[in-house]
This record gives C-alpha cells, structure tokens and sequence, in this order.
C-alpha cells in the first residue's frame, strides 16, 4: 500500500498560528475547543515571540484573558505526539516569565499575587487516532492534563463558512486532497485558495495581499523550486567567496603591517631575538625575520 501524500507539517502550523494568534479569530477555535464563547473584549494576545518561519521556543498561539485569570493555550499537531504535555509546561514557563515582566512582579520580593492558570489545547488535524481524548503528564510534583481536539473539517461542530476554524480545516482539507492527487504543493495552496474563495471560506483573508505574501514565504522557504535552490546555492557561494575575499584582505594587512614594523626595527639595528621579544611575535610568523629579503615586496 502507498504511502498518502502529507501536507508538510510546517505549512499547517504556520497557517495555524497566522491565523489565531488574533483574537477576534481564536474565538472561533476557543468555542470549539471548550463549549465556550468568548467575546473580543475578554480576550488579548498572549504568545511567546517568534518569527514566524523560525519557532525554536515559542508555542503556536495562546491568548490571556484581560482580567488576568487564565492562559488560554493550544498547540497544534499534524501527528501523534504524546510529549506535547511536557512541551506545554515549557511553553507555560516561559509565558509566566514574560507576564511577570511586563507586569513587572517579582516572585523574589513584593506581596503575594496570583500567576496564571492554564488551559492547554491540542488542536490536532492529523490521519492517525489519538488513544485518549486526554493528553496527559503527571508525577509527584506536577500534573499536567491537555485536551485534545480533533479539527479535521469532516469533525467539526461547526462547520459554517462564517467561522474561521472551519476556514482553516476547509483550505487544509482541500491542499491535502490536491496532494494526494499528485498536485505539487503550490499548486495545491493555490487550488485551496480558489475553493475557498468560491464557497466563501476564509473570506477577507485568503485574498488579501498580505495573506498571499505570507503565505508565498512559507512555500518558498519550505518547498523552493530547483530555479530558487540554485539561486540560493549561488548566492550562498557569492557570500562565502566575499567573506573569503574580506579574510584574505585582512591577513594580507595584518602581513604588511608585521613586515613595516619589523623593517623599522631593522633599521635601529635590533636583532632577531630583540624583534620578536618586542613584537610578541608568533613562532609562525619567524620565517618574516629569517627570510625578510622575500617580503620586502610588501613595503
């Protein structure tokens, strides 16, 4: 049996955290998660920073409530990963750290204060079942429970145009399908695109120059084309060869410049041993003094 054609995990979760790092989009994903609906207002940004392309640290959105009650976190998996609890206490430390700061508190000196309680989401869209609907990590001294939530388009509640997690599950169910018909996978974000611009999914979004700029770096980062490696593998060989050009550039100075010096000591009539005491010269550099009458070029 063959393989089925996968969308790069790298594409899901970027789009991922695109879009529901906003609040007024993670509603959408916290009602489906929880049962709960949230308004704008309760609700603020709340993640750690990263760039987009590049998240060694930093969890894929979370947003915090204004009243400084709860963090509300969700991970996004395109595969089983049964760790994802112990990454979420990673992700929950450095959250706490950056909301003491900004808050400026001090678990070191001050009064007694409340730190944020989590809710951790693992916001899955992956072929393979879980075994639990709970991801969990425990031991003595910590417990950590994680809710797993199944947005595979054909498993939402809530299906509807308007909401954007459904949005989101609809263009990643359409790029998936265009894959496994052996669609490259620009060929198949760009169909995904078309289809919800047809049935009205993602609507103000996927058409928005911004969207598209964005969504072109993810695709030429991880998937460029054989003219686009090249280009790289050219420009990659153009850097090397300037930095070569720039080190060489600066040993032949740092040449010159021993070789000045030591003719001036010359001049005053110093000897060999004198040269190198007040020089400090390095052992591979005696071959100036002992065959100077080669260097003199470089005068």
């Amino acid at each position: 049996m063959t393989k089925e054609p996968e969308v790069k995990r790298e594409i899901k979760s970027s789009l991922f955290s695109y879009l529901f790092d906003q609040t007024k989009h993670f509603i959408d994903l916290y009602e489906e998660c929880s049962g709960l609906r949230l308004s704008e207002e309760e609700l603020r940004p709340f993640s750690l920073n990263s760039d987009f392309l590049a998240r060694p640290f930093c969890n894929d959105t979370s947003q915090l409530t204004t009243d400084n009650r709860l963090l509300l976190m969700a991970e996004h998996l395109s595969s089983p990963m049964r760790n994802v609890a112990q990454r979420d206490i990673l992700y929950y430390a450095g959250l706490i750290q950056q909301w003491l700061e900004l808050e400026g508190k001090s678990l070191s000196r001050g009064p007694i204060f409340d730190i944020l309680m989590p809710e951790f989401y693992v916001v899955y869209n992956g072929k393979k079942k879980f075994n639990s609907d709970y991801l969990t990590f425990g031991n003595s001294f910590l417990s950590v429970n994680a809710k797993l939530v199944d947005v595979n388009y054909e498993n939402l509640k809530d299906k509807s145009p308007g909401n954007i997690l459904a949005g989101y599950s609809y263009f990643i169910h359409q790029m998936e399908a265009k894959v496994a018909e052996g669609a490259s996978r620009t060929k198949a974000f760009s169909f995904a695109v078309e289809q919800c611009i047809r049935h009205k999914f993602l609507r103000d979004i996927v058409e928005k120059e911004e969207f598209m700029v964005y969504s072109k770096a993810v695709l030429d980062f991880l998937y460029p084309t054989k003219e686009q490696l090249i280009a790289m593998e050219l420009e990659e060989a153009r850097l090397e060869a300037r930095a070569e050009g720039r080190e060489q550039g600066l040993e032949q100075g740092q040449l010159k410049s021993l070789v000045s010096q030591i003719h001036r000591k010359k001049l005053k009539g110093k000897t060999r041993e004198q040269i190198i005491d007040e020089l400090e010269m390095d052992e591979s550099n005696f071959r100036l003094i002992d065959d100077f009458d080669s260097y003199t070029n470089l005068l």
